[in-house]
């Protein structure tokens, strides 16, 4: 059985051969780890300013793979539903309905009434001034 420094030891050579160069300890006894592109500790009172170079310890590394996944998996899924309605706007396409104007529909369906109706005015407007209406 290893003692604990041993355990550390054998813990530190497998994260050097995943590219950890250092490991260090903060009060808490939270690692920190350190990669070989040469990263250094964060400057105190930096907060969220993080720079390039500066250190992440691991449990905000964890934190930020778990976002990074989260928006790849919504980053899926917005191609799978543009891809779904691509497919309802070809199937109206096919039954004889004009695209252009269902996509301005959806659009102003999706605008509020009192915003739509003010857009609707300021374009009357301009169409009047350029003698189109």
């Amino acid at each position: 059985m290893l003692t604990g420094d041993e355990k550390l030891s054998v813990l530190a050579q497998k994260l050097r051969g995943a590219g950890v160069t250092k490991i260090t300890h903060d009060a808490a006894g939270v690692p920190t780890f350190y990669a070989h592109v040469g990263l250094r500790p964060a400057k105190a009172g930096k907060g969220r300013n993080r720079g390039p170079g500066d250190e992440i310890s691991a449990a905000s590394a964890g934190q930020l793979k778990a976002i990074i996944e989260r928006v790849e998996h919504l980053e899926e899924d917005k191609r799978a539903i543009a891809g779904d309605i691509k497919e309802v706007y070809a199937e109206a396409k096919g039954n004889g309905f004009d695209v252009k104007t269902l996509r301005k529909i959806v659009r102003l369906r999706a605008e509020e009434p009192a915003k739509r109706r003010e857009s609707e005015a300021i374009l009357e407007t301009y169409l009047r001034a350029l003698g189109m209406e």
